[in-house]
């Protein structure tokens, strides 16, 4: 038998950051879409949900509970995922502008992900894969990153912000025009990362440190070299 949930069936109201157990959901098939705020879209051996290639455009699933879930290229454009994500597999997945604020992804896999626009601020991510992903205009301001995977990711003209990048890998990262004001870089990795334009970092004895002020006309000769125009 097949479990479809749609409209507010599963959920009450959606407003509010990730904070309470999500709602228990009778299992019983597989979830196809529509509005599911505090669902809890786990068996109960917390297996995730299979959403493989499924079109949750708009979807709010605010608090919904998507451990473990399938996410590899489904659309979740505009979607509201202030959501429990842990472990989440969201290869190629499109969240062009989708609310990502707050939500918890640690140790999630968004390899070539579209995340262009989308408000991942304050979202965990720590430990999750990133590489190739596409986080154009996104905000991860104050974003816990610290060891993620960000290898060749396109951040540009970003907000970085507070982030926490401790240990992150940003090797081949495009960080055109990224402000990163107060961000931690502590040990992260920017080997061939392209920090044209980049606000509020300087490159110091001990690598790229970011600084709460901006630049002055010699902190900005520091900055990596930008390619000819």
């Amino acid at each position: 038998m097949v479990l479809i949930i749609l409209g507010s069936a599963c959920g009450d109201d959606a407003s509010g950051q990730v904070s309470a157990k999500p709602k228990s959901t009778p299992w019983g098939g597989q979830y196809q879409g529509g509005d599911c705020p505090g669902c809890d879209l786990t068996d109960t051996n917390l297996a995730g949900a299979d959403l493989a290639g499924a079109n949750l455009t708009k979807a709010d699933l605010t608090r919904a509970n998507l451990t473990n879930a399938n996410l590899t290229n489904a659309n979740l454009t505009n979607a509201n995922l202030t959501a429990y994500m842990t472990g989440a597999n969201l290869t190629g997945a499109n969240l062009k502008d989708a609310h990502v604020a707050s939500a918890i992804l640690t140790d999630a896999d968004l390899v070539d992900a579209n995340l262009i626009g989308a408000n991942l601020t304050a979202a965990r991510l720590s430990g999750a894969n990133l590489t190739g992903a596409v986080l154009r205009d996104a905000s991860l301001s104050g974003a816990d990153l610290s060891g993620a995977n960000m290898t060749n990711a396109s951040i540009a003209h970003g907000k970085l912000i507070d982030a926490i990048l401790t240990a992150a890998n940003l090797s081949g990262a495009d960080l055109t025009g990224v402000d990163l004001s107060r961000a931690d870089l502590t040990d992260a990795n920017l080997t061939g990362a392209n920090l044209c334009g980049a606000t509020n970092v300087i490159l110091s004895g001990s690598g790229w440190q970011s600084v709460p002020v901006p630049l002055s006309e010699q902190q900005k000769k520091a900055i990596a070299t930008c390619p000819a125009q």
